[in-house]
């Protein structure tokens, strides 16, 4: 898998649970609105490290 292919992984999951998010955001399904929020987050930082450090991001829900 090339470094543009894990980038588009991490793009394309965060993208789905954003939709995921918003779609429980609609129905006031607020808890788990803010976690696929979370998830969203992660997955773009993780994009980010990807195409920065060139390497596989940690495995770790930790944001900082």
């Amino acid at each position: 898998m090339t470094k543009e292919d894990k980038i588009k992984y991490w793009l394309k999951t965060a993208d789905h649970d954003w939709h995921v998010a918003n779609h429980l955001y609609e129905k006031g399904d607020y808890s788990y609105a803010l976690f696929f929020c979370h998830l969203t987050i992660e997955k773009l930082l993780k994009a980010i490290f990807t195409k920065r450090e060139d390497k596989t991001p940690p495995f770790s829900h930790n944001l900082v």
